[in-house]
């Protein structure tokens, strides 16, 4: 018996990348249905033999942690999460052992949600740590003075100006006379 006039097919150059690092198509996921449908789910190195770029082993995870029937990739409830955030608490990264809280769901699964789960707190953490560490003021600062300007009005309108657009200056006329005597010319 020649192994690689009989398997040629299923043999690959070790020193070739030949494999695929995308995400699986549609058009794959549906082929490995297929394949699976009329092989069985244990011969992996004939699936993947039928589906270009793609090696045993990633059509095999893809098939068990995806595509299998029984595998549960319905949305996690706030449930599972509070169960999942308990048991990666206790026991620490053995995915496949909190894996077994979930049924139906593999530990791959498991361990992608609760990584979800992480960088949405540390995104959180980091936006109240932003907001905490930048300094609110006590009280308004106050407007330099600038004497090249010609009316006080101008100083105060250039300290408004950050904030111009959050606030319609249109508005400053119709306030009072009383009021608006304060923002008469200055005489030098």
């Amino acid at each position: 018996m020649n192994y690689a006039q009989d398997y040629g097919q299923l043999l690959e150059p070790c020193n070739q990348k030949t494999h695929s690092k995308s995400k699986f198509t549609a058009t794959e996921d549906q082929q490995i249905l297929e394949l699976v449908q009329k092989h069985g789910d244990q011969n992996w190195a004939l699936i993947a033999s039928k589906i270009k770029g793609r090696s045993t082993r990633q059509c095999r995870e893809r098939y068990m942690n995806y595509l299998c029937p029984s595998v549960n990739n319905a949305p996690w409830t706030a449930e599972e999460d509070e169960l999942l955030l308990l048991k990666r608490e206790i026991l620490g990264s053995r995915w496949k052992a909190i894996a077994d809280f979930f049924p139906n769901r593999t530990d791959i699964n498991v361990k992608n949600r609760w990584l979800k789960l992480e960088r949405h707190r540390k995104k959180e953490n980091r936006i109240k740590d932003e907001s905490a560490s930048s300094p609110i003021p006590s009280e308004c600062p106050k407007p330099i003075m600038d004497h090249s300007a010609n009316y006080a009005g101008d100083v105060w309108l250039q300290f408004l100006e950050p904030i111009s657009q959050a606030v319609d200056l249109d508005d400053f006329s119709k306030l009072d006379d009383e009021f608006m005597q304060y923002f008469q010319p200055i005489n030098y």
